[in-house]
């Protein structure tokens, strides 16, 4: 993502906050609207209305966030409503708003769901009036409507020369290829972003103390208005920004590095945990003190004793000689002791995790 770029759009729209904020422009009117919706649809005296006249009524703040003089979409929500009222009301609670579990990939699944339904139904009661079908920015719209803190406004013109200029190296897609995650990810990092710029949150901030406004502590609207006023005021002018196919593959590039980064890194810590608890597990063997034990060699029959000792290495001085032994099975020559088998044993033990440690060792070597 070109960071520059991104801080650049954020400054413009700090700098034309007059100009975007005006009467004649009035760009927060989709806080008002988002509040407005809320505030008719949760209001008591509208609970037992019918779903179309609830919606109708809520809907009425957003004017042209949804429809235009071409579409209709929220038009067509309410006809619907009107003559298939428990269809329409089950798509909207039980397809588009249906618990996710906040899996964007679900709710997608689901966003796609509740147009195609929608769409199922106006064929069937509206045939002619293709106004009132529905796409992902009117589903986009109601789901900020009901859960703005949750979702965030989607339009495909505005989105894609928003990703384009801030290089956002993920295809966000159109069509079937369309990725909501995608989408989700970009905006989320836009307000990691946008919490930056201190001046504009507390001129935005002290511009929603009206009640009229939702306040958007999330960022999410702010976030999109971003994305919707770049596009409306030309703020990318001027701005130089690589290819949409040239940030796609230089971000793959970037995630496979991170992915092979972040493979050996997981190989390296669990070779580093297997080394540290095979360490541990010696720590039992390096307790045992033979020193001043008395040995019988094997093959001469001498007795001598030990007299220094290294974990499983031993030195033994005999009479007129001092002799150097392994304690481990696989060393037949070595002096016994009484009782050795077990200790014997132990030190064989020693010697298999002390190999096993080495060849860990290598291969962490082999990583850096």
């Amino acid at each position: 993502m070109n960071l520059e770029n991104l801080n650049k759009l954020i400054d413009r729209y700090e700098d034309n906050l007059e100009l975007i904020y005006n009467e004649e422009h009035d760009e927060l009117f989709k806080m008002r609207a988002v509040q407005y919706f809320r505030n008719v649809w949760y209001a008591p005296e509208n609970e037992k209305l019918s779903f179309a006249k609830r919606f109708n009524l809520a809907k009425k703040g957003s004017y042209i966030l949804i429809d235009n003089s071409r579409n209709s979409p929220s038009n067509g929500v309410v006809k619907l409503a009107e003559v298939a009222e428990k269809e329409v009301e089950s798509l909207f609670f039980d397809v588009l708003l249906a618990d996710d579990g906040g899996d964007i990939k679900v709710r997608q699944k689901n966003m796609d769901a509740f147009i195609s339904g929608m769409e199922e139904l106006r064929v069937k009661h509206f045939p002619r009036y293709w106004k009132y079908k529905q796409s992902r920015h009117s589903a986009s719209c109601y789901l900020s409507f009901f859960a703005p803190d949750d979702n965030f406004i989607y339009h495909y013109t505005k989105v894609e020369n928003f990703a384009k200029n801030i290089e956002y190296g993920i295809d966000i897609g159109s069509g079937g290829s369309f990725k909501l995650d995608a989408y989700y990810k970009m905006c989320e990092a836009v307000i990691e972003v946008l919490k930056q710029h201190e001046s504009l949150l507390n001129k935005q901030k002290k511009l929603l103390e009206d009640d009229e406004y939702y306040k958007d502590e999330a960022l999410h609207l702010l976030a999109f208005n971003l994305i919707w006023c770049a596009t409306s005021y030309n703020f990318f002018d001027g701005m130089v920004h690589k290819s949409k196919k040239e940030s796609v593959k230089e971000y793959t590039l970037a995630q496979l590095r991170e992915k092979e980064r972040l493979e050996l890194e997981a190989k390296r810590n669990a070779l580093l945990d297997e080394i540290s608890e095979l360490e541990s597990e010696m720590e039992q063997y390096e307790e045992i003190d033979l020193i001043g034990v008395q040995v019988t060699d094997k093959l001469t029959g001498a007795v001598g004793v030990i007299v220094a000792q290294e974990v499983n290495s031993i030195e033994v001085e005999y009479e007129d000689t001092i002799k150097a032994y392994i304690v481990n099975k696989q060393f037949v020559s070595r002096p016994r002791f009484e009782d050795d088998e077990e200790i014997v044993e132990a030190f064989t033990e020693y010697a298999v995790i002390q190999k096993r440690i080495d060849t860990l060792k290598r291969e962490l070597c082999m990583l850096k």
